[in-house]
């Protein structure tokens, strides 16, 4: 049960964010629109309220680094700075990879 909740939890936050950066790839010079404004904003409230209880599951290195990123992409977004936003957008996606890969039960791990 706990892990399908930080399983279901990472997930959401990973799909979150690529739709933000699908978003932003259509339009690299005008990231700062409404749209991506309130899925950041919606992703970051969202985030917000998920690592309370991920404290208890997850190192804190990686909740914070996390945090960081997501707070990062905000910004950007908000400053309509596509290269950075670009940056923390990966760098978000690659940490719920990594956590995913981590917690997700491997074949090899089975046989």
């Amino acid at each position: 049960m706990i892990l399908m909740y930080l399983i279901d939890t990472i997930e959401t936050l990973d799909g979150s964010v690529k739709e933000i950066y699908e978003y932003m790839e259509k339009d690299k010079e005008n990231i700062d629109t409404e749209l991506n404004i309130k899925m950041i904003e919606q992703a970051q409230k969202q985030w917000d309220k998920d690592k309370l209880v991920l404290h208890i599951l997850l190192p804190h290195n990686q909740l914070n680094e996390l945090d960081y990123k997501i707070t990062s992409l905000n910004r950007h977004i908000h400053q309509n700075d596509y290269n950075m936003a670009n940056t923390a957008a990966a760098a978000v996606i690659k940490n719920c990879e990594m956590i995913l890969n981590n917690f997700l039960p491997a074949l090899e791990n089975i046989l």
